[in-house]
């Protein structure tokens, strides 16, 4: 079997990669080149990147980088990949995407990649001749079907691109999956993820600012806007790449639109707290005076509130299963993983202090 990926060097593309290529799937993944590197060097380098997988290098025989920009037309893949490929792949697995939290209406340009973008996914996947696409949207847009209102430009558009792909897939006679994740963290097992968006900006701050916070109760520093029962609704970008990979292989007859949704939020406070309580056994800078913390502590606070008004839309509600779509059946081992708050935390955190938070590939 053989799956055009597109989103590889990202936080859910390269959980998906790992699990296909664990499964025995040939991968083509669609990458731009960057930072002086070439798309190939791109990809193996955020693979190799995952602990535990250096060992297991002979299955990157299986992929295949290809040069490709989602916001050109028909993603920018060159006639003779095309042609190379043309009949050859059985599933297209978009995981590309942009996210801005900017507010609803606001013109940001790099979110055309979650509707331009997919439209061009729609036409490479029928040049190939590949009749199966499978998209990941987010499970934050249950508010604007709901009642049409959002939280952010982010849900806007990922909404849009849901019903560009629900009316233009019969058009180009596409058999279409659309997979609505939560948000979505680094795997419960090694903490990996090779970029830190979604929930991480809260975690870094942390990290950062944990010698000016210790001695504060989080009350102190955390924005009114969160009140007590705020939470949020995160799953393991490990689960849902095994999630993406058995819809591959399993193509569902009924339905197309599926929710990973984790049973249990999280709620702020605790998430914070014990945030904190795992920077807490790191002893703060030696050149770090009193005067000082005491004169930057309320710049520190004052930076708080401002990363806690910014995320606030998406504790005020975590989302919930909607009508048209099926909640993921989960096994036994990811139900556990979940439960396992601790050791996902822990993993999620560690990770982040060994590369220093820096992107990796």
């Amino acid at each position: 079997m053989t799956v055009l990926l597109t989103g590889i060097t990202g936080l859910v593309g390269c959980h998906v990669a790992i699990s296909l290529l664990k499964r025995g799937v040939r991968v083509i993944a669609l990458a731009r080149g960057g930072d002086g590197a070439t798309p190939e060097q791109r990809v193996m380098r955020t693979l190799t990147a995952f602990p535990g997988w250096q060992g297991k290098q002979g299955s990157l025989s299986n992929v295949l980088a290809a040069e490709g920009d989602l916001l050109a037309a028909a993603c920018g893949m060159d006639e003779g990949m095309c042609a190379m490929l043309n009949g050859h792949v059985d599933v297209v697995l978009n995981c590309a995407g942009a996210i801005s939290f900017s507010a609803p209406g606001e013109e940001t340009p790099e979110l055309r990649v979650n509707t331009d973008g997919l439209v061009n996914v729609m036409d490479l996947s029928a040049r190939l001749g590949c009749r199966r696409i499978i998209h990941v949207s987010t499970a934050y847009v249950d508010k604007g079907y709901r009642d049409g209102a959002f939280r952010t430009e982010y849900e806007r558009t990922k909404k849009d691109g849901e019903q560009l792909l629900l009316s233009r897939a019969s058009e180009r006679e596409l058999d279409a999956i659309i997979v609505r994740p939560s948000i979505v963290t680094g795997d419960c097992r090694f903490g990996f993820t090779p970029v830190f968006n979604g929930i991480y900006p809260f975690f870094r701050f942390i990290s950062d600012r944990w010698f000016f916070l210790q001695n504060t109760s989080t009350k102190q520093w955390m924005s009114g806007a969160f009140s007590e029962s705020a939470a949020v609704n995160l799953v393991p970008a490990g689960i849902l790449g095994d999630v993406l990979s058995e819809l591959v292989e399993a193509w569902p007859a009924g339905a197309k639109i599926f929710s990973l949704i984790n049973p249990n939020d999280w709620s702020i406070p605790d998430l914070l707290e014990a945030t904190a309580a795992h920077f807490h056994k790191h002893p703060p800078p030696s050149d770090t005076s009193v005067s000082r913390a005491i004169f930057q502590m309320a710049a520190v606070q004052a930076e708080a509130r401002v990363l806690f008004d910014l995320y606030e839309p998406y504790a005020a509600a975590s989302p919930r299963l909607m009508a048209d779509s099926e909640a993921v059946l989960l096994s036994p081992e990811a139900s556990g993983a979940l439960e396992n708050r601790d050791q996902w935390l822990q993993a999620l955190l560690d990770w982040g202090m060994t590369v220093g938070w820096k992107r990796v590939g």
